[in-house]
């Protein structure tokens, strides 16, 4: 860090500043007071179930050893030459072709035909989870393991071989090394030829349509070195849709993995949105996407898409403009149209906020039925308490405004090399609060929380014990949350709660003071500054 030296004579209200400061470290500060927020939870209103989906990752961190899915997706998936191994790591390392994907593989299998997917499933059916696998889309996979592409062997060359969704002729048993192209139904066929059909006990429950197609031009742009039209990715998306379902009716779609709101929105500003958008009606891109998906399952004859998935990622400008507070806000950004992030999302697209309930609205109105995943998320801070906070906030959300499936990547390990411990937390608070295998309860509660902005809450029934399940979150930096928790309509008296926490000094997840006594369902819980709680309320 440089030093900076102050000038000897200062301005007078920098004297007053360094005055003030000077005071803040002689004499104490006075106390805060505490904040007094309410819950009421409705044990009265329908209780839906929490998709158990929601708990899932995309690899395999510390912490994250109970995710209840396990997606093989990214950029490197999606220039995959399942014949061969290999992949090509555009903008991510050098344009390089090599042999990431199969690294954990071992040796003497590493050769073999869709080894890393083969190995990344076999290890989910180990675990008894459901696999999602990133199909090929952008156009090209890696023809060999040589290193980096120079600009001068963009493909069409001898460095890459061109992939088709359908191959249009039978599948052979060993695919030929020899040509130049790779059939995407054929890898869905030999996936099935060894696992059986993604309803079988074994079989690939879910496939995806590529990965993040409006960044194709910055993370592949060897492939891509133009913008890719909106009508371009849904027309190659629909097709290979189509080629997966005919190969396996009970494959389960997803897509189109947009990398977030700006994609959703325009398709990253495609260059033909504004036409279809006129001419569609459309409100955003992702309308456009459910009805050609629509239009093209009723000629088809069966359902095309059954997941509309996108990625949440924190942006980067919020902890530059927002700090702290930018962070564990905004979650909020999913699902509260009324709240404006500090990053260019809440000035220049504030249009597209509240994201979650305008999928739905999406959906109800072009394509009925379909579910919402988010295939890839991260609220940035992974090893402090702003980070674990706000992915707490965001596991309740997903559960809260129903979404079917969501996997973590948080940035840690070999993405940024920090250790991720706060958003471990998070993941634990719900999946293993106690150290034994507590987990939240899997039929959602109605919660009314009086203070979105300095707390969140949500809750759930365990059916098996009858328990309730409250997490509670204090997103103060200095104030206690003393949370007022009524349990209204509930036609049983609750006794007593439990609680385990983490907060600002320690992410490890431990036994926090409980509730002795409820008195007519109502009782006053204090949630100390900067942590999370998870309380379980019994009528025992």
């Amino acid at each position: 860090m440089s030093r900076v030296s102050l000038p000897p004579r200062l301005p007078s209200l920098a004297r007053a500043a360094l005055a003030l400061a000077a005071c803040a470290f002689a004499l104490p500060l006075p106390a805060l007071a505490d904040l007094a927020v309410r819950v009421e939870i409705d044990t009265t209103a329908p209780r839906t179930p929490i998709s158990p989906l929601i708990y899932g990752a995309n690899h395999d961190h510390p912490g994250w050893q109970g995710a209840t899915l396990r997606r093989w997706g990214g950029n490197a998936t999606d220039t995959y030459n399942w014949e061969n191994g290999f992949n090509n790591a555009g903008h991510d390392w050098q344009q390089n072709n090599g042999a990431w994907l199969t690294r954990y593989v071992p040796r003497p299998q590493a050769g073999q035909p869709a080894a890393a997917i083969i190995h990344f499933h076999e290890e989910s059916l180990r675990r008894g989870v459901p696999t999602i696998v990133g199909l090929p889309l952008v156009g090209y996979v890696a023809a060999d393991a040589d290193g980096p592409v120079a600009p001068e062997d963009a493909p069409p060359s001898s460095r890459w071989k061109k992939v088709v969704a359908a191959k249009g002729a039978p599948f052979a048993a060993t695919p030929d090394l020899a040509d130049d192209t790779v059939y995407v139904d054929e890898l869905v066929a030999y996936l099935t030829a060894r696992f059986g059909p993604a309803d079988s006990p074994r079989g690939i429950r879910y496939y995806a349509l590529g990965n993040e197609p409006g960044l194709w031009p910055t993370t592949h742009p060897l492939i891509h070195r133009q913008p890719v039209s909106a009508r371009h990715y849904v027309d190659r998306a629909i097709e290979l849709a189509i080629a997966v379902k005919r190969v396996d009716p009970t494959a389960l779609v997803i897509g189109p993995s947009c990398f977030g709101l700006y994609e959703l929105d325009s398709f990253c500003n495609a260059p033909d949105w504004p036409q279809i958008k006129a001419a569609g009606g459309y409100h955003w891109f992702a309308d456009f996407v459910l009805a050609e998906f629509a239009r093209a399952s009723e000629r088809e004859g069966r359902r095309l898409l059954d997941v509309f998935s996108f990625h949440h990622y924190l942006e980067g400008e919020i902890p530059a403009h927002g700090g702290v507070i930018g962070i564990l806000q905004s979650p909020r950004t999913l699902w509260d149209p009324a709240y404006h992030e500090p990053s260019y999302l809440g000035e220049v697209l504030r249009h597209a906020l509240g994201t979650l309930p305008r999928l739905r609205e999406s959906i109800s109105r072009h394509y009925p039925g379909t579910a919402l995943g988010i295939t890839e998320y991260d609220r940035g801070d992974p090893d402090g308490f702003a980070g674990g906070l706000a992915l707490a906030d965001t596991l309740g959300i997903f559960g809260r405004e129903g979404v079917e499936l969501a996997t973590a990547w948080p940035l840690t390990g070999f993405d940024q090399e920090k250790p991720g411990r706060y958003a471990a937390a998070a993941n634990r608070l719900y999946r293993d609060y106690d150290g034994r295998g507590g987990a939240f309860g899997s039929l959602l509660l109605a919660v009314n929380n009086s203070d979105d902005h300095a707390s969140s809450a949500y809750a759930a029934a365990d059916p098996a014990t009858g328990a309730l399940h409250l997490i509670l979150i204090n997103k103060n930096l200095h104030a206690t949350n003393l949370v007022q928790v009524e349990l209204r309509g509930a036609d049983a008296p609750y006794r007593s709660a439990t609680a385990h926490g983490f907060d600002e000094h320690e992410p490890a997840l431990r036994p926090m003071p409980g509730v002795g006594v409820i008195t007519d369902n109502r009782f006053t819980y204090s949630v100390p500054r900067r942590s999370a709680v998870h309380l379980v309320i019994n009528q025992d």
